[in-house]
């Protein structure tokens, strides 16, 4: 699939009206959000970090989740700068930026930082969006303070369930004339981890780097298999989380592949 900048960066504009600041966790879509920024925040926290950097910040999730998250309660909240291609989301992070955050429109490709400012560099669900992968990787690396890190999460493609779930939707919209927006192109694990060492990262997690396992097919809200209404399926949800662990710790490995959601790696620069 050939992924368009201009369309994936219409998208996110059109979705900033109406997204939610704080993903709902009570809704199935919502609450695996919630985790993702939840576990962003822990992870700025644990690294002891003092400047952070969003990496398609969006309408500035991460910037909320770390400023009302104060680690073990004794540690100084971090600054947080955001970066977005999307204008209309930016405003709207702007307009609700928490103290010790800014945001700026800037490509990730170029980022309008010196060398080594950044204690922290997260980059949740952005890797896909992006057409020249190695290149946005590459200046985060040069960003990122010797030794510092990346708290990185991208949809896992050999989920099956999210496959199917996705190329149903992808179906469907085609069907009723309104084909999806050529927004995404996805890494699997084997790939990301080489993306990371070709750029100087090393990754920190390789045991657990997924997350959210969900052995269903979700569309809309609703699970398809076993068909079962939202909050029915969020239930499911956590039934899974529960039995299988949040990052599929509880799976063989080549199950885990096929199982969990996402793609989430804590890297260190080397």
């Amino acid at each position: 699939m050939k992924l368009d900048q201009a369309e994936v960066t219409a998208f996110f504009d059109e979705a900033a009206t109406h997204r939610p600041l704080i993903p709902d966790s009570q809704t199935l879509s919502g609450w695996g959000k919630y985790l993702k920024y939840e576990r962003a925040a822990h992870a700025v926290y644990q690294a002891g970090a003092r400047t952070v950097l969003d990496v398609g910040c969006n309408i500035g999730h991460v910037a909320h989740f770390v400023a009302t998250r104060r680690g073990n309660g004794h540690l100084p909240r971090p600054f947080v700068a955001g970066v977005d291609l999307s204008l209309a989301s930016l405003q709207r992070a702007r307009v609700q930026a928490p103290p010790l955050a800014a945001f700026a429109a800037a490509n990730g490709h170029l980022l309008p930082f010196p060398d080594h400012c950044f204690d922290l560099v997260v980059c949740l669900d952005v890797l896909e969006h992006v057409v020249e992968q190695p290149p946005l990787l590459r200046e985060i690396a040069r960003v990122l303070k010797p030794g510092g890190r990346l708290f990185l999460a991208t949809p896992n493609p050999h989920c099956l369930g999210s496959y199917l779930g996705y190329q149903l939707y992808r179906f469907l919209r085609a069907l009723s004339g309104r084909p999806e927006t050529d927004k995404d192109r996805f890494v699997n694990r084997k790939e990301l981890l080489k993306l990371l060492a070709a750029s100087g990262f090393r990754a920190q997690s390789v045991a657990d780097d997924y997350l959210l396992p969900r052995p269903f097919i979700m569309l809309r809200n609703w699970v398809l298999t076993p068909p079962l209404p939202p909050q029915w399926g969020l239930a499911y949800q956590k039934f899974c989380n529960n039995l299988f662990g949040l990052c599929g710790e509880n799976l063989p490995m080549f199950l885990r592949d096929r199982v969990c959601h996402t793609l989430a790696i804590q890297a260190q620069k080397d």
